[in-house]
């Protein structure tokens, strides 16, 4: 019984331990969606930057090499994206499993709660049965 408690709260623990992890995935997750939504627009905005009457070939050629790095910036949030959601991902089934695991031994813990007592209600009614058949035997 004792070693049960203990494994409930080992098994707490890393479920709390999954749920912290989750939720800051998740808020790395938000956070590069914000990013990528920042660069996005910031492309665009050089796009249409880029898309007004240059004065001579350099500042073309400027306007052409900024474009080229805002989009890969874009590609670089996207991507970064994608890790975090795979981390997301990673971290909801961590979270699922442990608390699986602890819903488990809590039922184990409940299943044990309830034979004991059934046990102890059993071993309670044999004793009234036997004292009830030592009474009537006394009786004459």
């Amino acid at each position: 019984m004792r070693s049960l408690r203990t494994l409930i709260r080992l098994r707490t623990i890393r479920e709390r331990q999954a749920r912290s992890d989750l939720a800051s995935a998740n808020e790395a997750s938000r956070i590069a969606v914000d990013e990528l939504a920042t660069r996005r627009r910031r492309y665009e905005e050089t796009a249409r930057y880029a898309t007004q009457e240059a004065a001579d070939p350099r500042e073309l050629q400027a306007k052409a090499l900024a474009g080229h790095r805002s989009l890969e910036q874009v590609a670089e949030a996207g991507a970064d994206l994608a890790r975090t959601e795979q981390r997301v991902a990673a971290a909801q089934g961590s979270w699922r499993r442990a608390s699986q695991e602890l819903d488990s031994v809590e039922e184990l813990d409940a299943r044990r709660r309830q034979e004991l007592a059934y046990y102890a209600r059993r071993t309670s009614e044999r004793v009234m049965d036997e004292m009830m058949a030592l009474r009537s035997r006394r009786r004459p």
